[in-house]
């Protein structure tokens, strides 16, 4: 789930206004998702179902996407000049920008008051171009267009209006056009005009790049009166490429720490990693003699007087074998465990294919190198071509969680718009810069199970880089952007602090039944998993370094007491499943060793288990305890299937935990008190024998007779002793059950309105006059609502 964050178009202070206090995060999920015109709207234009991988799933807009787009409405309907309706939204990567834009061109076609408008997207790439067609086209919008070539999208701009038509900026380049007998034509006189309508909307993906030269300058003359918007993630503000002087003025902003707080996205740390190979670092002298140590003074010269560039030193295969070995324990130390995936990023396409080869021969996980060719390629680089088919399929399995593919070896691919929440580190041996930094890095940051940060490892030094990128942006705008990973030692101690102050009371840390009655109140136990999963990740993330390895005792302990707080409890909230595998590990070992396995073992209230896990208990009180939850949680769990017998075994068992409250019985008699419970709990279909009903008929007689008694007594009591209190109730039941037995069978009768309509006039018929009328009114919803849980499994 995620929070709603904004009640726009009010603001939070509206909302204090209105309600004469200050609001809670409900209040602004209401505000902001149930006011009328809003609910309306979301339901209408932010939802959209995606086909993918044999599935459909139902995406809804989170807060600032909703925003965004109904800011861009509200600009193109107040602005008064045309270049004003625009502007930039600038929300970072990984929030969501392709939905964004979606709902946008939704709302835009939508809207009456465009009068049909034509809607172009832009993108500067093919495999982004690609992107945004396939989520139009998933999401089910109507009729995409996707141009393929110059003259293609020149047609499809100049003919009818209310075309939604993307392309690449490159198609925006003037056109050398045939003649009829096949000889060019002239170039044409600067680039033409395709319409001069103003409800042409322009949405430009990664506006930060390509906006700025003659292909953008294009774009403009070919449409000079539509209304452009800018989508971005790390939009420029320099001198000569200014994303703002371009587009407008920012509509919506949602910076990276935004992202990360609502889960929107995951933090990326950064670790700089084998310093004395670093490009960047040290001196281009001091690196060659590092790398080319084995040759002699003679050879060593040579090869300075021809090679000693960067990229050439860089990609040095004595170089990247070094690399190569610590990537590889790297990653199957730290990464692999937990089921994620990793990319490299060489610097050129000889040092991939270097990479790729060096990898292979040290036998490390599989791995693939995506990289395009041309015909000056020499041999060892065709060898690594690949064409456009075996790109997508290695996409495809490195994408898939449970697919052995685990690293992606790529130059200057997939490092923007590539979405894959798979991947948690890029090793990074490339000198970029500026926004392709910014850009790059955030491939690690997608969200997804179990994984609770992105992580750089970088083999040039970008440091100065990134400091240099960063510094563009306001430190508001950026906080958080890329935390240093020795940042998290610090983290892991205040964390590991909050989690064990939970059991500060307990007298004995060995005492296992002490610690799971100290975290008996739901409230606490929420608390403590909160914390107990903050302390998870930060240890899931420095082990096995040696520095994390103090807290690992508590780690085990404290993981212990969560599994036995789960199965007494039974609180499905809680379990290791959601911890990452070296957490998980260390746990599980811990539980084994210490031969409480019983004890941390959510069992069956009817096993034989329960009794063990009773004898291996310490104390009356744990075992009073732990039979009451196992009883509440099967009645909880059985309570739809039949509600006035299992409601009048929880009044039952209420009593007896009032009086072991008050003192008036002990633990151990209030234990006995209960063993009854749990055989009554086995026996709602003897008491249905007794009265000659079926399950389903059993249950019905008890909401007849609780109906019957309405408010003027208590539920009826069980009946399994044979005892028949109301054979004319029974009779009903048995009818009632008979007269709706057809309509059961129908397909989806549960999801038909018009059906249940019938069936409710059939039961309030056969009642009769035996109940009053609401009550018969009550009585037939509630008999309803029984055969959904009871006929629809």
């Amino acid at each position: 789930f995620s929070e709603w964050k904004h009640p726009f178009p009010k603001t939070v202070a509206d909302v204090e206004r209105d309600l004469g206090r200050r609001p809670t995060p409900q209040d602004v999920l209401l505000y902001g998702v149930l006011d009328p015109a809003n609910l309306l709207d979301i339901v209408r234009n932010f939802i959209s179902f995606e086909r993918s991988q044999n599935r459909t799933e139902k995406k809804l807009c989170r807060y600032q996407q909703y925003a965004a787009v109904n800011k861009a409405l509200d600009r193109v309907r107040t602005a008064r000049k045309g270049a004003a309706r625009g502007g930039v939204v600038w929300h970072t990567q990984g929030s969501g920008k392709s939905l964004s834009m979606l709902w946008l061109c939704l709302k835009l076609r939508r809207s009456r008051e465009f009068d049909n408008p034509t809607l172009v997207l832009v993108t500067d790439r093919r495999d982004l171009d690609a992107q945004i067609s396939g989520t139009f086209e998933r999401c089910g919008f109507p009729n995409p267009e996707r141009a393929d070539s110059v003259r293609d999208l020149r047609d499809r701009l100049t003919g009818a209006a209310g075309r939604t038509v993307l392309t690449t900026i490159q198609k925006f380049q003037e056109l050398m056009p045939q003649a009829e007998n096949g000889r060019l034509d002239k170039k044409l006189n600067g680039h033409p005009v395709f319409s001069t309508a103003d409800n042409i909307f322009v949405l430009v993906d990664e506006a930060h790049r390509t906006q700025y030269r003659s292909l953008a300058a294009n774009l403009r003359r070919a449409l000079p009166n539509a209304c452009f918007f800018g989508f971005t993630g790390t939009p420029i503000d320099k001198q000569d490429r200014s994303t703002l002087q371009t587009f407008g003025p920012y509509i919506d902003t949602y910076t990276i720490e935004q992202a990360v707080a609502d889960g929107a996205t995951v933090p990326i740390f950064y670790e700089s990693r084998l310093p004395d190979l670093r490009v960047i670092g040290a001196t281009l002298d001091q690196l060659f003699d590092r790398v080319f140590a084995d040759r002699s003074p003679e050879e060593r010269e040579a090869i300075k007087d021809r090679y000693a560039s960067e990229a050439a030193i860089a990609g040095a295969p004595k170089r990247i074998e070094a690399i190569c070995l610590d990537l590889i324990e790297h990653y199957t130390t730290y990464i692999q465990p937990n089921g994620f995936k990793a990319q490299v990023v060489a610097c050129t396409r000889d040092a991939a294919a270097t990479y790729k080869e060096t990898l292979d021969r040290l036998h490390a996980p599989e791995s693939v190198i995506l990289m395009s060719g041309s015909n000056d390629d020499p041999e060892r680089l065709v060898r690594h071509h690949t064409t456009d088919d075996q790109r997508r399929e290695g996409i495809r399995r490195f994408l898939k969680k449970d697919d052995p593919l685990a690293i992606l070896v790529v130059c200057d691919m997939l490092l923007t718009g590539f979405d894959a929440p798979v991947e948690q580190v890029m090793y990074l041996d490339s000198p970029l810069r500026e926004h392709n930094l910014l850009q790059a890095i955030a491939r690690t940051n997608r969200t997804a199970e179990d994984k609770t940060y992105g992580l750089i490892v970088d083999y040039w030094g970008i440091s100065e880089s990134l400091q240099e990128a960063l510094a563009i942006f306001a430190p508001s705008d950026i906080g958080g952007a890329l935390v240093p990973k020795t940042d998290e030692l610090p983290r892991l101690q205040t964390r590991h602090a909050v989690a064990v102050r939970f059991l500060a009371k307990v007298r004995s840390r060995g005492d296992l039944d002490a610690c799971v009655a100290a975290l008996e109140a739901e409230d606490v136990r929420a608390e403590f998993d909160v914390a107990f999963r903050r302390f998870v990740q930060s240890m899931d993330m420095l082990l096995p370094d040696p520095r994390a390895l103090a807290y690992a005792d508590d780690l085990r302990w404290l993981g212990k007491i969560r599994q036995a707080v789960r199965a007494r409890y039974r609180d499905g909230r809680i379990d290791i499943s959601d911890c990452g595998a070296k957490a998980r590990k260390l746990i599980e070992e811990a539980i084994v060793a210490d031969g409480v396995e019983i004890l941390v073992k959510k069992v069956n209230l009817f096993s034989r288990e329960l009794d063990e896990k009773l004898k291996a208990l310490h104390s009356d009180d744990a075992r009073a305890s732990e039979m009451e939850h196992a009883i509440r949680h099967e009645i909880h769990v059985k309570l739809a299937e039949n509600p006035v017998f299992f409601l009048s075994l929880k009044e039952r068992l209420e009593q007896i935990i009032a009086d072991l409250k008050a003192k008036r019985v002990s633990a151990a008699e209030a234990l006995q008190l209960m063993l009854p419970l749990r055989e009554d709990l086995q026996r709602p279909e003897r008491a249905a024998e007794k009265l000659r009903l079926s399950p389903t008929g059993h249950a019905i007689y008890g909401l007849l007779r609780r109906g019957e008694a309405g408010d003027r007594a208590s539920e009826p009591p069980p009946v399994w002793n044979g005892e028949v209190l109301d054979q004319g109730n029974r009779d009903l039941a048995a009818a009632v059950e008979g007269e709706l037995e057809p309509f059961t069978q129908m397909v989806d009768w549960d999801q038909k309105d018009d059906v249940q309509r019938e069936m409710r006039r059939r039961i309030k018929h056969k009642l009769g006059d035996s109940l009053p009328r609401d009550a018969r009114d009550r009585v037939a919803a509630e008999i309803i609502d029984l055969l959904k849980v009871r006929r629809t499994r």
